[in-house]
């Protein structure tokens, strides 16, 4: 009997913990929004280029544990940027564009005539700050994600350049903790810094 109320309370107990183990986690950014064809015309899009300070290129956020010990939490590709590279691609061909990858450019005019010439429009970014966290309380996990990014949208056979800064914070309650809700609240963020900043 005892050792049935141990195995219940251990159950309990991991349940509410989360399995939480200290070290390395994976998760898969995604860009989750549905078809919505609303374009047409061409996008190059370029590698975004991360410029945070003191972090892996993979770096997504952290989790505090009840110990105090930390979860660090990392995107599957080797960096972020490629990630968030992909998915606006994704996002761009979910609005029915053609999209392709071109060479990095400098965001500036001149910049602009190193680009192809054969796209409506070319895209490029700059992360600043992308960093979620995650805290514990009890059985419940407070979780905040930090974005701050700059969006580079060209035209390069007009010669115009639109820069669209974003920089939010998010915040969620969830009741207890796992990868796949720190997973859906990452892209839930990423859907909405597309469909807000994006908009052709």
């Amino acid at each position: 009997m005892k050792k049935s109320i141990g195995i219940i309370l251990t159950t309990i107990w991991l349940s509410i913990s989360g399995c939480a183990t200290p070290g390395e986690k994976f998760i898969d950014i995604r860009f989750t929004g549905d078809e919505m064809i609303e374009h047409s015309g061409k996008i190059g899009v370029a590698p975004f280029v991360d410029n945070r300070t003191g972090r892996r290129g993979g770096y997504v956020g952290y989790r505090v544990l009840m110990d105090g010990s930390q979860e660090t939490y990392l995107v599957k590709e080797p960096a972020l940027s490629e990630t968030l590279t992909r998915e606006t691609r994704q996002y761009f061909k979910k609005k029915g564009m053609q999209t392709e990858p071109i060479s990095a450019w400098e965001p500036t005019i001149d910049g602009m005539k190193t680009a192809l010439y054969d796209f409506d429009l070319i895209l490029t970014a700059r992360i600043n700050r992308f960093e979620c966290q995650a805290i514990k309380r009890g059985m419940t996990t407070d979780l905040t994600l930090d974005i701050d990014l700059t969006f580079y949208l060209g035209q390069a056979d007009k010669k115009t350049l639109k820069t669209i800064p974003v920089k939010l914070t998010l915040e969620r309650k969830e009741l207890g903790f796992s990868e796949a809700k720190l997973e859906e609240f990452v892209n839930q963020s990423v859907k909405e810094v597309f469909k807000k900043a994006l908009v052709l």
